[in-house]
């Protein structure tokens, strides 16, 4: 059974009109299966669809049409289901006077099922920082951050409570060369090492081609084409592939 599994996905978004409403389509009629423990990456354009799929599968939005399961179950009706992933969206806030360690702490405290206590708590919360290479900055208030740290206090938060999924939408975004190779290896060891599943979107190229095992490509609303890496790694590259694929 896949892990995640997209059945027939539609979602369509009412526009207001002057006289009458319109409906503009966010995703249509996709099918798709993530399998335990492979690295997954969706491509494609911004505004292709991407993370109206990713919101759908956490239940943040609902299907206009078919569904989306995390191991068999919706995830948007399963508290027990959402609870198995972790999210990373594509802009992280946190409040800047604040350090790590306490921001970890306030979301310990929202899972009193698996941390009934601070000192359980605190030591995964030790544990995610150095994981993610911020257990030097632990101590050190947002503020103070850049672009990459945020975004590995995003990844702390997202696996903090141990998901079996772990859900990215756009994770490299306003990362410099060098936080983007260190996101991509903090990617690699998640999936190789935590045995976690990685599902995650991204308009970079050269970024999935080198982590991901599968990749779908979608252009203008719609699965256009789903590869594994071999595919890639033989005659065609995968930027061939996919100009290829968004040109038809």
């Amino acid at each position: 059974m896949p892990v995640v599994e997209f059945k027939n996905l539609t979602k369509a978004y009412a526009a207001p009109g002057f006289f009458s409403s319109k409906k503009s389509i966010g995703i249509e009629g996709l099918c798709l299966q993530v399998e335990q423990g492979e690295v997954f990456g969706l491509l494609g354009l911004n505004g292709a669809g991407k993370t109206t799929s990713i919101r759908t599968l956490l239940g943040l939005i609902k299907p206009t049409k078919g569904s989306v399961t995390v191991f068999g179950r919706e995830a948007a009706y399963d508290q027990h289901v959402r609870s198995e992933l972790g999210y990373l969206p594509e802009s992280v806030a946190f409040p800047e006077a604040l350090t790590s360690a306490e921001i970890l702490i306030f979301f310990a405290r929202l899972d009193r099922e698996k941390f009934p206590d601070l000192s359980r708590a605190k030591k995964r919360i030790n544990e995610v920082l150095e994981i993610t290479g911020l257990g030097p900055y632990k101590s050190k208030r947002i503020a103070a951050f850049s672009k990459g740290m945020r975004q590995r206090l995003g990844i702390a938060q997202a696996i903090l409570h141990k998901p079996k999924v772990l859900v990215l939408d756009e994770p490299a975004s306003g990362l410099d060369p060098l936080g983007i190779i260190e996101m991509r290896e903090l990617f690699v060891t998640l999936n190789r090492e935590l045995a976690m599943t990685v599902l995650f979107s991204s308009h970079s190229i050269g970024e999935v081609e080198k982590i991901s095992d599968r990749v779908a490509i979608i252009a203008k609303n719609r699965l256009v084409k789903l590869l594994k890496r071999q595919d890639w790694q033989g005659k065609k590259t995968l930027e061939e592939w996919f100009l290829e694929s968004i040109r038809l």
